[in-house]
């Protein structure tokens, strides 16, 4: 999307890494550079102030920065959480839960609530399970979350499967944390698509690949936040967007099950 984007306005897009704080410059663009796009929110601050002479875009997730005041394009990961809810309503489910490993993680923070508050409002009783609701040694903070993966999303399966009664809708966050969740579930003697049917997000198709039945997922809508990110930079580059920094929100889109 952002090359695309660029190469629209005659313009290239540089992929590379931001300098260290006492790099004055990035050196791949030789001075020519008019615009930044930052994939990574935990960026230091003091790195991102090499860009401060170009409009710097933030893509899929706000800076961590404390005060940090920049333009973000991103998913909007609160309608993700409300159409799965909205989904699995429709389909008739009057208990509902919800499958999140990662509190750390905000994109994943967003779609939960989202869906806690569209479950509840359609009338349907909403069960959380993550760290927060479930102390245990796979939540230590101080192990990277994608090391604890595994065995977060194995025990949180086996909590739900031990529900009396057992919500019969699932949302996941993730595809890849779906297709260990769905494998448990079946090693604990829950039937996926019989006993539960589960809502998943990423558009995964690799991750989703083994799976039987496959889940309907959220595609995140990368390729559009590419291209509007793009549209974004060029409206502050020739200064006709004056206001102060903006939040974008793609909508995502949902992709049915795939055989």
């Amino acid at each position: 999307g952002l090359q695309e984007g660029a190469a629209e306005h005659g313009c290239l897009v540089c992929v590379g890494t931001v300098p260290e704080e006492s790099s004055p410059a990035l050196p791949c663009c030789n001075g020519s550079l008019q615009a930044a796009f930052v994939l990574d929110p935990s960026v230091a601050s003091g790195r991102i102030a090499a860009l401060s002479a170009v409009p710097t875009i933030y893509l899929m997730a706000p800076p961590m920065c404390n005060g940090s005041e920049c333009d973000v394009v991103g998913t909007d990961n609160a309608a993700i959480g409300r159409m799965a809810a909205e989904h699995l309503l429709a389909s008739g489910h009057k208990r509902l839960a919800v499958i999140n490993p990662f509190c750390c993680w905000d994109e994943a923070a967003w779609r939960v609530a989202s869906f806690v508050a569209a479950g509840r409002r359609g009338g349907a009783l909403v069960h959380v399970f993550d760290n927060t609701t479930h102390d245990a040694e796979w939540a230590d903070p101080a192990v990277h979350y994608l090391l604890r993966r595994p065995v977060a999303c194995r025990a949180l399966a086996q909590l739900y499967a031990q529900c009396n009664p057992r919500p019969t809708g699932i949302f996941v966050v993730g595809d890849l944390e779906t297709a260990i969740v769905q494998r448990s579930l079946l090693a604990a003697g829950v039937s996926v698509g019989e006993d539960v049917q589960i809502v998943s997000c990423n558009n995964d198709q690799a991750a989703l690949g083994g799976l039987d039945p496959k889940p309907l997922t959220f595609d995140l809508s990368a390729y559009e936040v590419g291209r509007q990110a793009v549209e974004l930079a060029v409206a502050r580059c020739s200064g006709h967007l004056r206001f102060p920094a903006v939040q974008i929100t793609v909508p995502p889109k949902a992709i049915p099950p795939q055989s």
